[in-house]
């Protein structure tokens, strides 16, 4: 699906943003009707897809999410981060709401580190290329645990962002609304920090070298 602004050219989108940064409904009903809606639509079902796992009414729980999403963008102003020369209006906020709903999704789980099926890979993408190893392997599931109680609300959050949804450095700069020069380094000190709970949890299951018996004669 194309996330351009449809029939609206840009001169209009950006006059109608105007508008519904500046309290216009009337504005922002036709963002929300004539531009925002396939495109939220089609990221928020494309998560549902990938993670719901309950039977009930797909199409329901979609409207239910974009309706939020929605509230989520024009209570938080969220609108006033995009800027027109980075990229069409729906792909800013398409991306704002997939982040947005795998938060809700999660929220609704327990432990949302137990529901990560490839738990090795995202541990994997967390480490630089060629530092993964065998003790990392076997401890991976203690490990998740070990991240879910050491790392606070917004490391969580970067986690899952970074090396489970694999989201970029560009995406999360529009999620976020920090520079890339800033998210970058916020990756980067999220891996360290998940590299360092990594090594501790392997030292720490590590079986420890069994004393040698003593001789007889060490016995005398």
């Amino acid at each position: 699906m194309s996330e351009s602004s449809g029939a609206h050219g840009s001169s209009e989108i950006e006059a109608l943003v105007r508008g519904a940064l500046g309290g216009s409904r009337a504005a922002q009903r036709v963002l929300i009707e004539d531009v925002l809606a396939p495109v939220v639509q089609s990221r928020v079902a494309r998560v549902l897809v990938r993670r719901r796992s309950s039977k009930g009414d797909l199409r329901t729980e979609m409207m239910d999410l974009c309706q939020q999403v929605f509230v989520h963008v024009f209570s938080g102003n969220l609108l006033a981060r995009w800027e027109p020369e980075t990229g069409p209006l729906g792909a800013f906020v398409g991306a704002i709401a997939e982040n947005h709903v795998r938060s809700i999704l999660r929220s609704r789980v327990r432990s949302p580190f137990t529901e990560i099926a490839t738990e090795q890979e995202a541990l994997e993408l967390a480490l630089p290329r060629g530092e993964s190893c065998h003790e990392t392997v076997l401890v991976s599931r203690e490990a998740l645990r070990r991240l879910e109680a050491e790392l606070d609300d917004e490391e969580r959050e970067g986690f899952f962002a970074f090396f489970v949804d694999e989201r970029s450095i560009e995406e999360m700069c529009v999620v976020t609304g920090k520079s890339r020069e800033a998210v970058y380094k916020q990756r980067q000190r999220l891996r360290e920090r998940v590299r360092r709970i990594l090594d501790d949890e392997a030292e720490s299951s590590r079986p420890r070298p069994r004393a040698a018996p003593r001789t007889r004669e060490e016995g005398l």
